[in-house]
């Protein structure tokens, strides 16, 4: 047998759909297993155990309509794909996504049911799961996905992300050539939208008090380059700065942490998965779908009655500059 995964979207979107493919592999050892995702989220699946193929989905034709842009993809998405799957499971199961598995050659296709104006999209798949609770962790939404195509559903929902021995070894490099010894906390003040991110004057703060008491090591990315020369400014002898490196790269310098503390991004999950303590910052996001909170995850919001909005941008930000810096210390005190 041979099954195809599809999901777009970010580092975040990705990684958490992975409880669900390994459970389908686990009740289906012997099929193969490929999974499409986007150019940026395709890196987190590589070096999984459950995962034969990982295929990146190659987004095209922006200008044109969603509906031509699928037209005009579809040579390019068969060509990278198998002529057949006996599976597609579609974890976006957007009018989009149902657009693009009719390039997809598959006895059974698997796809969250689309309501509303778009509800005649379904008529791409073959089985429209309706996944009728709200305000609960998005990875057991997948999970269900996958248990309609006939997995064996497990409570256990820890993403599944995995380093190669080389990889592990890059980020040992990155401790020795700094000296850094004994433990560390991580922070990083990444955030894919404005309105996600915790004031810098904020992160300042904390980076200072932190640095009193244990090594602080600071992770960025694109975007971050101000903020971080900022942090660089303040010439903290217990504050680390990573050079700019590459998603694999910078998880090898992550997983020898014993905290990150950081704004609600795919950093946080990748974290979870690689079984450190986090703290997530949320201001706008519901943290309800977004965290697995539990005795090793904390989520601090702010009492902001606006809040969750999923506004990309916000010309206050004061649901998240209403989370303190003292309630960040105190929650960092727990795993310190």
């Amino acid at each position: 047998m041979k099954a195809l995964f599809f999901r777009i979207g970010a580092i975040g979107d990705a990684l958490l759909t992975t409880p669900a493919v390994r459970v389908f592999k686990e009740t289906f050892p012997d099929c193969e297993v490929h999974y499409m995702a986007g150019r940026g989220a395709a890196k987190i699946l590589e070096n999984n155990p459950y995962i034969d193929k990982v295929i990146v989905f190659n987004e095209r034709f922006f200008k044109v309509p969603r509906f031509l842009r699928v037209l005009l993809m579809a040579p390019g998405i068969k060509k990278s794909i198998d002529p057949y799957y006996d599976y597609f499971i579609d974890f976006e199961s957007s009018h989009y996504s149902a657009m693009i598995s009719s390039s997809v050659n598959s006895g059974s296709k698997f796809g969250f049911l689309i309501k509303g104006k778009k509800r005649r999209y379904n008529k791409y798949y073959k089985n429209s799961f309706d996944y009728k609770q709200q305000q609960t962790y998005i990875a057991y939404r997948h999970m269900a996905l996958a248990v309609s195509a006939g997995a064996k559903a497990e409570e256990d929902i820890t993403p599944v992300f995995k380093l190669t021995d080389a990889e592990t070894e890059e980020g040992r490099g990155f401790y020795s050539a700094n000296k850094i010894e004994g433990p560390v906390v991580h922070v990083c003040l990444s955030g894919t939208w404005t309105a996600k991110k915790w004031p810098l004057n904020h992160w300042k703060e904390l980076i200072k008090l932190l640095s009193e008491k244990i090594n602080v090591v600071v992770i960025w990315g694109p975007g971050d380059e101000g903020d971080i020369e900022q942090i660089k400014q303040m010439n903290l002898a217990r504050v680390f700065v990573t050079p700019d490196l590459g998603l694999r790269q910078m998880a090898s310098v992550l997983s020898f942490g014993k905290l990150l503390i950081t704004n609600d991004n795919g950093v946080r999950h990748i974290a979870g998965a690689l079984g450190l303590n986090t703290i997530g910052l949320f201001g706008p996001t519901n943290e309800k779908s977004w965290a697995d909170i539990n005795k090793k995850s904390i989520v601090l919001v702010s009492n902001e009655p606006c809040r969750p909005c999923d506004k990309t941008s916000c010309p206050d930000l004061k649901c998240m500059e209403g989370i303190s810096v003292k309630s960040v210390l105190e929650a960092a005190d727990k795993f310190i």
